[in-house]
Order: structure tokens, then C-alpha cells, then sequence
């Protein structure tokens, strides 16, 4: 899996789930408990990642807030629909 911001891979090391992240975008948060944790997460760029550089790991799963998916970001998804890169 993607995250994206610190929050949301605080998330992923609070659940025991940090094995699964292939990269991390926009580590935002340096006063986090977990800032020694998430700096050893594969870091794919210090602000938003292009399309191309997160698809380029082929994660089977991007998390993070609802902002990082509009159109000039990640791409533009409507509620409750599934998404498909090209």
C-alpha cells in the first residue's frame, strides 16, 4: 500500500500494518511519536508523489485523506466507486 501524509502512516504503525507500506508521500507531521518509524518507510517524494511514481510500486491499495485525490494529484474519484489507473 501507498500512504499519504504522516497521519495516515501513523495509522499504519499504530495497527501493526507498517510491513505493508511500499512508500510514503508528504511525511508531514515532525512532531509525531511515530517520526523515527515513519522515516524509515520507503519515501517516494517529500510532497505530493505524481501519478507515475505511485503507480511505479504498484500498490494495491493508496491511503489518505480525500484531498490527495483530485484530478492534478492522484486522480479525481467519486464516492463509494472503485478506480482504475491508465
Amino acid at each position: 500500500m501507498v500512504v499519504i501524509g504522516s497521519a495516515v502512516a501513523e495509522f499504519m504503525i499504530e495497527f501493526g500494518q507498517k510491513d505493508k507500506v511500499v512508500g510514503i508521500g508528504y511525511p508531514d507531521q515532525s512532531l509525531s511519536k511515530y517520526a523515527d518509524q515513519i522515516t524509515q518507510l520507503p519515501l517516494i517524494s517529500e510532497s505530493w508523489p505524481s501519478k507515475e511514481a505511485v503507480l511505479a510500486l504498484q500498490p494495491d491499495l493508496i491511503y489518505s485523506s480525500s484531498s490527495a485525490f483530485k484530478e492534478d494529484l492522484l486522480g479525481d474519484i467519486g464516492f463509494g466507486m472503485s478506480v482504475e489507473f491508465r
